[in-house]
């Protein structure tokens, strides 16, 4: 299994074989191409998977570890965030979260 910690401004590639497995471990903001073959996407505590054939774009949302698995050979370009994110977004989020989720349970 490989695994692709992607830092702001970066760009890289994934060759996966069939079968083959990558995660990537900080995907906030990653952008995920398919330039050939077909690609399983995996979201950490998502309901559903998403499939990426060539020429489709993928843009991560997710703080939690992205699993990229190959439906045949396939090949990814990887490019990070523009910037990295704000660990005062990060925690203006979670609030925010915590917010809704409280309202919720009182009403």
């Amino acid at each position: 299994m490989q695994t692709l910690a992607i830092a702001a401004g970066q760009t890289g590639h994934l060759d996966l074989g069939q079968t083959d497995v990558a995660t990537i471990t900080r995907p906030a903001g990653v952008r995920l191409t398919c330039t050939s073959g077909a690609a399983w996407i995996t979201q950490g505590n998502e309901s559903r998977d998403l499939v990426l054939y060539a020429g489709q774009v993928l843009v991560l949302d997710r703080r939690k570890p992205v699993f990229v698995s190959a439906l045949n050979r396939c090949t990814l370009r990887v490019d990070g965030p523009a910037v990295e994110p704000s660990p005062w977004s990060r925690s203006t989020a979670a609030v925010a979260a915590w917010l809704q989720r409280s309202a919720s349970a009182t009403a």
